[in-house]
């Protein structure tokens, strides 16, 4: 179940978790996203719970509509000269 979540999810996850990372960073710590201190270990364990539920809620509202709406395209079965 847990793979076929992140599966589903991934590449919402992937893309939006440099930005969440940078922004958690910058706000709480005002810094860079790094993993030297605790408290920046602290901060980037905090964003995973953020990114994760950001990412499913990208997905399903987002992502699967468009997807949806891209299938339903019929192309020219006509050769391009």
């Amino acid at each position: 179940r847990a793979l076929r979540f992140f599966g589903d999810n991934g590449y919402v996850i992937y893309l939006i978790h440099l930005p969440l990372l940078g922004l958690a960073h910058g706000l709480v710590l005002g810094t860079r996203p790094d993993i030297a201190t605790p408290a920046q270990w602290a901060v980037t364990l905090a964003t995973i719970p953020v990114v994760v539920i950001l990412g499913r809620l990208v997905t399903k509202y987002a992502e699967e509509p468009l997807m949806r709406f891209g299938r339903t395209w019929r192309w020219s079965e006509a050769k391009r000269a």
